[in-house]
Formats: C-alpha cells, sequence, structure tokens
C-alpha cells in the first residue's frame, strides 16, 4: 500500500464522506441554542439573559452574541438590548407552511444526493435514515434532529 492511498484512506470516513471540519464555537453555540429552541426546551416567550445563554451553552461571550445574531435573523430569538433575549413566539401556519416547503425540496434533494453518491456514501445515506426512523419512533426529538443535520453536512 502507497503512502498516497494511506493518506487517502484517512481523509474519509467509514461510508466514503469526506471529514468534517471542526465546528467553531459560535456554530456549536448556534447549534446548541437552536436546538434548544426547535425542541422547546426553552419555551417560547422566554426571557433569558446573555449570562444564562452561556452557562446552557458552555462557551464564552463572543460565540453566544454571533449565534444570538444569526437566530435573530431567522426570527427565532428577539434580542432586547440591556434586558436579554427572548424566544419567538411559535406560528403554526408558517411552521406547516415551511414543512410543507422543505418535504418537497429534500425529497429532490435527496434523490438528487444519492445519484450522485458513491456506493459507500449510500450505505452511510441508508444507514442515516435508518438511526432517524429508530429515533422518530422512539420519540427522540433531540437525536433525530442531530441526525438530519448530519445528514444534511
Amino acid at each position: 500500500m502507497s503512502l498516497r492511498s494511506v493518506l487517502e484512506a484517512d481523509a474519509y470516513d467509514d461510508h466514503g464522506a469526506a471529514p468534517q471540519p471542526a465546528l467553531s464555537l459560535t456554530e456549536i453555540a448556534y447549534r446548541r441554542l437552536e436546538e434548544a429552541i426547535v425542541t422547546l426546551s426553552l419555551r417560547p416567550g422566554a426571557v433569558l439573559t446573555e449570562a444564562q445563554l452561556i452557562d446552557m451553552v458552555g462557551v464564552g461571550r463572543t460565540p453566544v452574541r454571533e449565534a444570538l445574531i444569526r437566530l435573530a435573523q431567522q426570527g427565532l430569538v428577539e434580542v432586547l438590548p440591556r434586558k436579554g433575549v427572548v424566544v419567538a413566539g411559535i406560528n403554526a401556519i408558517d411552521i406547516m407552511a415551511a414543512l410543507d416547503a422543505r418535504e418537497v425540496l429534500e425529497r429532490l434533494i435527496a434523490g438528487d444526493a444519492a445519484r450522485r453518491a458513491s456506493p459507500r456514501e449510500r450505505i452511510g445515506i441508508v444507514e442515516k435514515a435508518r438511526a432517524m426512523r429508530a429515533a422518530a419512533l422512539e420519540g427522540d426529538a433531540n437525536a433525530y434532529m442531530r441526525l438530519d443535520k448530519e445528514l444534511d453536512a
């Protein structure tokens, strides 16, 4: 086995997919806060201080602030200067419309990804889908969303 083939083999995971780069602290903060909001661990209307969010997420002030900017741009939170952050309310009509649109788009994207994937990548996609189904059947929303994001990556 040549050095080149060893290096190339190490550059991919067990399913032939390229490894994901390490997440920034901002991305970690964003993902943790987003998950807490969409799983309702942070309830709509909840007012939280920056210090509470820093403790909850486990990273510093700057990554949390940058994550809050993204979440505010997406309408998931409202930042109140010198008061804190308010978790946005839920609008059922908007959520249903977004879910309908997402279903259509994900079917198109998944079909295209499956056609372009290598056999090893297809195995990885199927395994991830099975794990998502198991998480859904167990009612584990956090695991389901984590797996969904991994599949999208």
